[in-house]
């Protein structure tokens, strides 16, 4: 669930309907801390790469 992702952790968006009740579209999520979350892209290998090569040069270490 959403709400259970700790800061810096990763998820994937799932949504339900009457149609799908469980369709993934395919868009990650990193929890941001304090209950906001950011979309970094789809999940796909070279986003999933891209987004650790940032963190790694980038990005705070959590």
């Amino acid at each position: 669930m959403l709400h259970e992702l700790k800061r810096g952790e990763w998820g994937r968006l799932i949504i339900s309907s009457c149609l799908f009740p469980r369709y993934d579209i395919g868009d990650m999520i990193e929890a941001m801390g304090k209950n906001y979350f950011r979309i970094f892209g789809r999940a796909k290998t070279s986003t999933i790469l891209e987004h650790r090569l940032y963190r790694l040069l980038f990005g705070k270490f959590i």
